[in-house]
């Protein structure tokens, strides 16, 4: 059974825990860690979790919801295998519109990195040209539709109109 994960708030000058659900959000509970956070404002929340899988979820303030997972979203480059996995790292918003997600997919080949970009309605998958250095996307910073800033362990790249 699941252990539940709980978010809190600050209310009345202390810390008051509200519990997730975990039955209709696989994402929430133990085993899967939060590794990016981004809120601009109490009604709008964005996590990573990483675990078995990644995900990406959305907070309205209210609850949680999976916008994107690698479990039911096909993923390029990506075969599925018990070694083989996908390590979503940070996510950066420009917009209500746009916004951006980096990581990793990691496995028995060679390591690929992973981009992610938000239309308002959906996440799609990015294409990311060979790139020397390690490619384990940590840090996105997105400028506008076309223009992303990426870094990882020695390389940092910026895309522009490529996308």
């Amino acid at each position: 059974m699941p252990v539940p994960v709980y978010t809190y708030r600050r209310v009345a000058g202390h810390w008051e825990a509200v519990p997730a659900h975990p039955d209709s959000n696989p994402f929430m509970h133990r085993g899967f860690s939060f590794d990016g956070l981004y809120a601009p404002d109490k009604h709008n929340a964005w996590a990573i979790a990483s675990g078995p899988g990644s995900a990406i979820l959305h907070s309205d303030g209210r609850e949680w919801t999976v916008t994107w997972d690698s479990l039911t979203h096909k993923v390029q480059h990506w075969n599925p295998h018990p070694r083989d996995g996908i390590r979503l790292m940070q996510v950066a918003r420009v917009n209500d519109k746009l916004m951006w997600a980096s990581g990793l997919i990691y496995g028995s080949g060679a390591d690929e990195p992973l981009l992610l970009r938000w239309n308002g309605k959906q996440w799609r998958q990015i294409t990311v040209p060979a790139l020397k250095g390690d490619r384990d996307f940590r840090a996105v910073a997105g400028v506008g539709n076309h223009d992303v800033w990426l870094a990882g362990e020695g390389v940092i790249a910026h895309a522009r109109t490529c996308m």
